[in-house]
């Protein structure tokens, strides 16, 4: 299985990877630096300059930057379609006899096809907040049946990688609620985003604090939700680290990053308060979110296989 093991680690880092980008097309503004799809501005190859716009455009539509970024996301994302839908194919022949593996597999290969064509549906509603809020979650769907599939890949080339370990009972029931817990906190920190946006361009000279106290309880719910996560994540990490027997390097590793990003994203999200959300910081407030479910998953893939014998 060294093609499908290839293949889905390299499906899940693009997956991971693109979260990242949409992020940074997100903070900079770049969501319409493309203004129709799958062209941009009439061309396969975003303009190089005003002189290379259709004549039906708007000439002040144009921002050469933005158009980039947008496109580099928008080329990441094809390259994730071809990964997942190779991963798909190469499942069926490798891991036919592999039911969970070459379902999860083909499911990814329609869920990427979908978040694809809703990514036009996007633009053409202007980033229309709800469709971008499906749009994120769609993508975390994406990448967590990624690393899922590679997860379980590689358990079954490596299957005593667990062997000798115990973890604490009841540590998966305790994985899953925060792994809800946070795609969530993630849900609603898209929507707060989404609501601020409205909020700024029909009050520009408003200021922040004005745009924070107009979105409403969603504001509220999205921070303490933020602070429960945290504390899930460092309770999960805690206990797998104290009340294991023989963990795995791995677990131990991934317990200690989960703890660090669940604290360091309340201090994130504080800080984007303090210094008027500053776009860098939203952009790895999003990020450390995405990490954080991927390591959740992981540590629930390699508990499980240790108590059951497989992943």
């Amino acid at each position: 299985m060294k093609a499908l093991q290839r293949l889905s680690a390299t499906s899940a880092g693009a997956a991971f990877l693109l979260i990242f980008t949409g992020g940074l097309v997100r903070v900079s503004g770049a969501g319409l630096g493309c203004p129709d799809w799958p062209r941009c501005f009439g061309r396969w190859l975003p303009p190089t300059s005003i002189d290379q716009l259709p004549a039906s455009v708007d000439p002040s539509l144009f921002n050469f930057t933005l158009a980039w970024i947008e496109y580099g996301n928008r080329m990441l994302g094809m390259i994730l379609g071809l990964l997942i839908l190779a991963t798909a194919i190469v499942a069926i022949v490798q891991a036919r006899n592999v039911r969970k593996v070459w379902i999860a597999a083909w499911i990814n290969a329609l869920l990427v096809a979908y978040i694809g064509w809703q990514g036009g549906q996007v633009v053409a509603a202007a980033l229309e907040p709800l469709l971008v809020s499906v749009h994120m979650i769609g993508a975390l769907l994406v990448a967590s049946i990624a690393l899922w599939i590679a997860l379980q890949v590689h358990s079954l080339t490596n299957p005593s990688m667990e062997s000798g370990s115990k973890y604490p009972k009841k540590i998966l029931a305790w994985i899953g609620i925060t792994w809800g817990a946070a795609l969530l906190q993630t849900a609603l920190g898209t929507q707060v985003r989404a609501a601020v946006k409205v909020l700024v361009e029909e009050k520009p000279l408003a200021g922040e604090n004005v745009w924070l106290a107009a979105v409403g309880p969603i504001r509220h719910i999205h921070e303490l939700l933020g602070i429960i996560v945290a504390g899930l994540a460092v309770h999960v990490a805690v206990k797998l680290l104290k009340r294991s027997e023989n963990p795995s390097g791995l677990v131990v590793q991934s317990s200690w990053v989960l703890a660090g990003l669940g604290v360091f994203q309340v201090i994130l999200g504080v800080a984007m308060i303090a210094v008027t959300f500053a776009s860098i910081l939203k952009l790895f407030h999003l990020w450390v979110a995405s990490l954080m479910l991927g390591l959740l998953l992981l540590l629930y893939v390699i508990v499980k296989q240790s108590e059951k014998g497989e992943a």
